[in-house]
């Protein structure tokens, strides 16, 4: 939690060119702390607690917003989903729920989908659940709606289809060829 406040605290200085808010007050409303804040923890703390975390941090800030800026971008660069498109889905359970596959059995109802240069991974939060390489992707497709996709599975040596409700299923459809074809071209 100390990272979170400590990178939270650096946005803001950074975004006030050095001259960030002295008081919750001001943290609060003037520079709208919570945006900064990733929404999948947002609600561990209520804002005064998040005020209590932040103030500090910026009350003891020196450095040129410059270089709090160059840190924060290495930092950032060095973290795992750093390039990666993210999406939420619904998972979309099949109709015929006597041949699950095992993966069904670790996925939950809502994930975040990233893409990246690595292929396609379902988290819970920040926590990976699954990933497939782009090579285990078989076929996908996506509207407005939803987006489906076959998978490999090494282990039964078998394809399973997934399904996800998300209003994004066009643009990850789109991705994963843009993807897809640019591997082809690089080979």
């Amino acid at each position: 939690m100390d990272e979170i406040s400590k990178k939270t605290a650096d946005a803001i200085y950074v975004d006030c060119d050095g001259e960030a808010p002295e008081d919750a007050e001001a943290l609060i409303d003037d520079a709208c702390m919570i945006e900064y804040i990733p929404k999948y923890i947002r609600d561990q703390y209520d804002e005064s607690e998040w005020c209590e975390k932040i103030l500090p941090i910026l009350g003891g800030m020196e450095d040129e917003p410059d270089d709090v800026q160059d840190k924060f971008l290495a930092w950032g660069q060095e973290q795992k989903w750093y390039g990666s498109l993210c999406f939420q889905v619904k998972l979309e359970p099949p109709k015929d729920k006597k041949k699950l596959p095992k993966i069904y059995k670790v996925l939950k109802d809502d994930m975040n989908m990233f893409l990246n240069s690595d292929g396609l991974y379902l988290c819970d939060g920040q926590t990976e659940i699954s990933h497939w390489g782009y090579a285990d992707i078989y076929r996908w497709g996506g509207s407005g709606r939803r987006f489906s996709a076959q998978m490999w599975d090494a282990e039964a040596q078998a394809t399973y289809d997934l399904r996800f409700l998300t209003k994004q299923g066009e643009v990850i459809s789109n991705y994963l060829l843009d993807m897809i074809e640019a591997i082809m071209a690089s080979t």
